[in-house]
């Protein structure tokens, strides 16, 4: 399958409101679905035939061999594949759906790379999304894919500098 820039409501939708996704590397099809905030009413006939929100679940790794392989010349690696990209973390999760009626990943072994929004686009991103999963498929993790989310770092609160 050709890969393509995410639509604009996958970018919109994609992580429910926990960032923006920027590019990925599976390449199954994001339903348009009846989204809450849709502007119009969900009995709507424009809806019909729309499927419904499936609401994504992020979840630990559990039992899995990339827990092995995680090391820091890997991470160097991976670090040094997405050079150029304003990164701010990059950590393997699962994804998902708990139930799905449409044939999204349910708990999909993802590697995250969360970048400051705005600072890249999606053919030099899904570039370097590319190259990561490379690494982890020579690595030995072949069931593994990659996303770059643009999310906004915010600090909560940690230690300041005193006058005294």
């Amino acid at each position: 399958m050709e890969r393509t820039a995410p639509t604009d409501f996958e970018r919109a939708y994609y992580y429910d409101g926990l960032g923006v996704l920027l590019a990925r590397t599976s390449t199954y099809q994001y339903p348009e679905y009846n989204h809450p905030l849709h502007p119009l009413p969900l009995d709507h006939p424009e809806h019909a035939g729309t499927p419904s929100r499936e609401k994504k679940v992020f979840t630990p790794i559990g039992d899995h061999p990339i827990q092995s392989i995680w090391s820091d010349k890997l991470i160097a690696s991976i670090q040094d594949a997405i050079d150029g990209l304003e990164w701010h973390s990059v950590y393997p999760i699962r994804i998902g759906v708990q139930h799905s009626n449409h044939g999204l990943p349910s708990r999909e072994l993802v590697l995250m790379v969360d970048i400051t929004p705005a600072t890249a686009d999606w053919a030099f991103a899904i570039s370097k999304a590319l190259a990561c999963r490379s690494l982890l498929r020579e690595a030995g993790i072949p069931d593994i894919e990659v996303e770059i989310r643009e999310i906004r770092r915010v600090y909560l609160g940690g230690a300041y500098a005193s006058s005294r």
